[in-house]
């Protein structure tokens, strides 16, 4: 807060234009929403605070998470004009500031899903502020103050747990959050208390809006997208079961995603995902990756063989010399709306690919773990497995469409191939006694 009021007061001061009276009214503005701030923090008995910096051996547990670069990720950068009406008080926003922050909104990725009117509004009451690595945003048991975009930069989830043997403290990495994302709206739409702390990883920015104006501005947007979610997971087979509580832990926890064309939205990795993708609306492909053999027969035939799984790649390194290697990229199968991943099935060779405009509805995969001792994750997974292909009748369907492909076009090839006769017939080659007879077809 200090870093944002001290640059206010410079840029305020700098230009000149403010009477007495509109400086004693911002700085009664600052003192009243200060105490406000500080009696909040005051009801719980915790000896760090928001903005308080961690030191490096309380950040040694926080581990890269490699997982959250499967999703796609925009960030924004601002003018340092920009920047400076970000941190001006919006009782001293002219209209022309106000157009200015409104062309810098406009252009966020981050902004992107909102309505003119919320930019517009966003636009009066958004401030900047930009923090060092390990500084803490937001801390758990904290009231929560204000909600924050992340424009440049990354940030933990982190969770303070007391051990009920031994009564230590140790912090646990939940989650990460990357440029392009925002955090901090559950706290303010059900006016509770923090559940987690947020810490900068590296030298982040942000935009943050506070209490009273995202109760003016998002609140509403916010309710409804909450409203929607628990909607749609109510929907979901998989959750029919769930009662209303552990449905609106598994919404909270839980967060909608946009998807571009042609994107990876997941593929394997050395862990279990830590997140169960469900699609909400568009479709994706499974694309599988196989390496074949390439036979050279006789009077130039080819022949396609498939290595053993086993023993593939010692049989590719061993390639004899009528043998080429070719590597192919196949469609499985497409996946549309209602359809899940993540949940453990094998992805070796495999991706998910986005086609067209796809929502993903993101769930921690730990919600479903806690329920019924992990039953209905199991059954997710059990699913996948029974309706997934084999390799071997991947391979051989893949040949049926090859050889069906491979006709086709030969007898395309053999139809353009065909070239009409020359004919060379003229009038003189007509018997006379026809012409004669009809002398206006031939004329």
């Amino acid at each position: 807060m200090q870093e944002i009021r001290s640059a206010s007061a410079r840029s305020e001061n700098d230009s000149g234009m403010d009477s007495p009276v509109m400086q004693w009214q911002r700085i009664s503005k600052r003192v009243g929403f200060q105490k406000n701030w500080t009696k909040e923090c005051i009801i719980k008995v915790l000896n760090d605070s928001e903005g308080e910096t961690l030191q490096g051996k309380d950040l040694q547990r926080i581990p890269f998470n490699a997982n959250l670069y499967k999703a796609c990720v925009q960030s924004g950068r601002l003018s340092d004009r920009a920047k400076h009406l970000f941190t001006k008080d919006p009782d001293v926003r002219t209209s022309k500031d106000i157009k200015e922050i409104f062309r810098a909104v406009d252009k966020l990725q981050c902004f992107s899903k909102y309505s003119r009117a919320v930019k517009q509004g966003l636009a009066k009451f958004v401030y900047y502020s930009d923090y060092p690595p390990d500084r803490v945003v937001v801390q758990q048991g904290h009231p929560a103050l204000s909600f924050y975009f992340i424009l440049q930069g990354s940030v933990n989830i982190v969770v303070d747990e007391i051990n009920t043997i031994t009564g230590i403290m140790t912090k646990n990495v939940v989650g990460e959050i990357l440029a392009g994302n925002s955090f901090g709206e559950l706290a303010l739409i059900h006016d509770t208390y923090r559940r987690a702390s947020v810490i900068c990883k590296e030298q982040s920015e942000f935009l943050r809006l506070d209490k009273s104006d995202f109760n003016q501005v998002l609140r509403e947007t916010y309710e409804k997208e909450w409203s929607l979610r628990m909607g749609y997971l109510r929907a979901i087979p998989a959750f029919k079961s769930w009662s209303k509580l552990e449905l609106k832990a598994a919404n909270n926890a839980s967060k909608i995603v946009d998807y571009p064309d042609n994107t990876v939205a997941f593929k394997e990795e050395a862990e279990p995902s830590e997140t169960i993708y469900i699609i909400k609306a568009g479709r994706c492909i499974l694309v599988k990756k196989m390496s074949i053999i390439k036979k050279t027969l006789p009077f130039g035939r080819e022949k396609l063989v498939l290595p053993p799984e086993k023993d593939g790649k010692q049989r590719l390194s061993r390639l004899k010399e009528n043998e080429t290697m070719l590597t192919i990229f196949l469609t499985i199968k497409t996946l549309k709306s209602g359809d899940y991943f993540g949940v453990g099935e094998s992805m070796k060779d495999s991706f998910i690919i986005t086609r067209g405009k796809t929502e993903l509805m993101l769930i921690p995969r730990s919600i479903l773990q806690i329920h019924n001792r992990g039953k209905v994750l199991r059954d997710m997974k059990d699913a996948l497995i029974e309706n997934n292909w084999k390799r071997e009748d991947i391979f051989k369907a893949y040949i049926r469409t090859r050889e069906w492909d491979q006709y086709k076009q030969a007898k395309a090839t053999n139809v353009v191939s065909r070239k009409p006769k020359l004919r060379t017939t003229t009038t003189n080659d007509i018997p006379i006694h026809v012409r004669e007879e009809n002398p206006n077809y031939f004329s």
